[in-house]
């Protein structure tokens, strides 16, 4: 029901429990079209106000007549040809003496279309008759088909695009001329434009085709394509607070439909110019009181009319959130090519250059002193093999991502090292509004040549701990430290966790966690040593959409370590971020 009951703490924020006719009014739709699809076809409801409504409020009462309950009985076929009675009945999700729903009548309907639908028998008409019993309550059912002429596609046009051009339209379409229309193709090729983000309408339908084939049984059938374009570009302030990173803000702008090629008809076309090649360009500045930052990127689909995507990043970043003791800078790019195998595979070829020095402040010991002057250029190739099965980019609640990537460097920089990381999420759904969260994370460097791992940058190490790792401690501190107490990272690192999140509202999202985790930071090669592990829970709150906030509290098992006699207690119960635009 739409309707809620009014509820003190909340409804003044969410506007819920206020009345409504035309809620009300959908509400008793909603109810009918349940009991119906349970079976009670003649089901009555209705909803009105109670006499004894107080002052200020009201009470609404539902009244209900079930009636009987409904089942399916004899069931029959005709007109089918291309499909022997066994291929269709699989379509069928109910069958004799199933309880009758109109909702599962429908989905058989357009499962069977499908079907035909898939063999170029676009034009198949199916429908489902009902014979009602005269002494009980129980229906028979005959599908009737008829069948028509099966079709190929013709030509593929595409309408209304103003801006993006048309070459990259075609590259979302699954139907290419001459072969087999395939309906399902159709309506994943308007699935596919509508996830662009392009447009804020896309229609994609079959129509009579004007084109000649070579045999005259070929029967054809063009696709035409109308969009109607949106806007895509994007500028916006941020501003967020969080336990690890402090008080933080900036601006970013982005376009996701950009194209480079229009900087040199600016002038004649003006901004226009510069908008439809599907590229995405992203520039962004993050000030904070730990970190300052400043990013570049640029991304082109289908690059030269191939499957590929390749893109350019360029950044630069003074980080200090790792310790108040050394602030780490780094500056420099990378260039990427990636290649969609499927929905779910793709593989991501990289290089990136970058320079890097630690500049050492506060109270430095001899061992922090030598690390800064470890500096120079990282000069690196890699490879990134990326699965994600997820239902959801950012809120996932069923499937697994798992991430593969292995890098070299050593191609004429300062540093010789070789990465190696097995990254992996699993999402189990435990009910409807409940998921099981697994996570796994196993990441080595290997040194070689002329670098040890103390001589290794400490931008390039592993660190652990905090509100992205493992909560309930200080952030980066698990692992070896400096002499100052000063987390120092690692070449061995494991990270384990496992959550059961329940999402206690939908709107605004709301969700309370349970979590226990562990990990271990290490600086000797391929070492896997004691385990910090804490164990706790939190909430996290998205009133506005992407404006996400997480609290909770973390209990570390072993939140004391001894370094040089010195007993550190590396606890912080309490984490906290907050975050986005407006």
């Amino acid at each position: 029901m739409v309707t809620k009951r009014h509820n003190f703490l909340l409804s003044w924020y969410l506007g819920s429990g206020c009345y409504n006719p035309e809620m009300v009014e959908h509400d008793q739709l909603q109810i009918v079209n349940y009991l119906q699809n349970k079976g009670y076809a003649d089901a009555v409801v209705s909803i009105c106000l109670d006499d004894q409504t107080l002052p200020g409020c009201i009470i609404l009462k539902i009244c209900v007549d079930k009636g009987q309950c409904y089942h399916i009985g004899e069931m029959g076929m005709e007109g089918n040809c291309i499909f022997t009675n066994p291929q269709i009945w699989s379509r069928f999700n109910f069958g004799r003496g199933s309880i009758y729903s109109p909702e599962k009548i429908r989905e058989t309907i357009q499962s069977i279309s499908d079907l035909y639908g898939a063999h170029g028998y676009i034009d198949a008409s199916v429908d489902i008759q009902l014979s009602l019993r005269n002494d009980e309550p129980v229906y028979d059912l005959c599908l009737m088909v008829e069948e028509g002429e099966a079709y190929r596609v013709g030509i593929v046009k595409v309408f209304g695009n103003q801006c993006t051009q048309t070459n990259l339209i075609l590259h979302e379409t699954l139907l290419c001329p001459g072969e087999v229309f395939d309906i399902r193709k159709l309506k994943g090729t308007e699935k596919r434009l509508e996830n662009t983000g392009y447009f804020k309408c896309v229609n994609v339908y079959a129509v009579k085709s004007s084109y000649e084939g070579s045999c005259e049984e070929d029967l054809y059938r063009d696709v035409y394509i109308e969009v109607t374009e949106t806007d895509t570009g994007n500028v916006g302030l941020f501003f967020g607070f969080s336990s690890l990173e402090q008080l933080f803000g900036g601006v970013e702008i982005s376009e996701q439909n950009f194209n480079i090629g229009g900087i040199t008809r600016i002038f004649e076309k003006g901004p226009r110019a510069l908008r439809g090649a599907g590229e995405y360009a992203h520039f962004k500045v993050n000030v904070g009181d730990r970190q300052t930052s400043y990013l570049a990127q640029w991304t082109k689909p289908y690059f030269m009319d191939t499957p590929w995507i390749v893109g350019v990043d360029l950044e630069k970043n003074d980080n200090r959130v790792l310790s108040q003791a050394y602030e780490i800078k780094t500056y420099g790019g990378s260039v990427h090519a990636t290649y969609i195998r499927n929905e779910y595979l793709k593989y991501n070829f990289y290089y990136r250059a970058n320079k890097t020095n630690t500049s050492v402040s506060g109270n430095p010991n001899t061992q922090l002193e030598v690390q800064g002057a470890e500096g120079g250029l990282i000069s690196a190739a890699g490879l990134n093999i990326m699965y994600d099965s997820t239902d959801h980019p950012r809120r996932p609640t069923d499937g697994f991502r798992s991430r593969f990537i292995y890098e070299i460097a050593g191609l004429g920089g300062t540093f010789d090292f070789m990465k190696f990381a097995y990254l992996n999420t699993y999402y189990y759904p435990m009910s409807k509004r409940g998921t099981l969260k697994f996570r796994a994370d196993l990441q080595f460097i290997l040194p070689y040549s002329d670098t040890t791992p103390v001589d290794l940058p400490l931008g390039e190490r592993f660190f652990l701990g905090g509100e992205t790792t493992v909560r309930g401690y200080r952030p980066f501190v698990i692992g070896p430290l400096f002499g100052n107490l000063e987390p120092v990272g690692g070449i061995s690192s494991m990270l384990l966790s496992e959550e059961y999140q329940y999402n206690v509202l939908k709107a605004p999202a709301i969700d309370a966690f349970v979590f226990v985790d562990a990990g271990m930071v290490s600086l000797s090669r391929f070492t896997l040593g004691r385990y910090a592990a804490s164990v706790g829970f939190g909430t996290r709150l998205e009133v506005i959409k992407n404006v996400p906030l997480m609290m909770g509290l973390g209990w570390p098992i072993h939140p004391t370590v001894v370094v040089n006699g010195v007993t550190i207690d590396n606890s912080q119960r309490f984490f906290f971020s907050m975050g986005g635009n407006f």
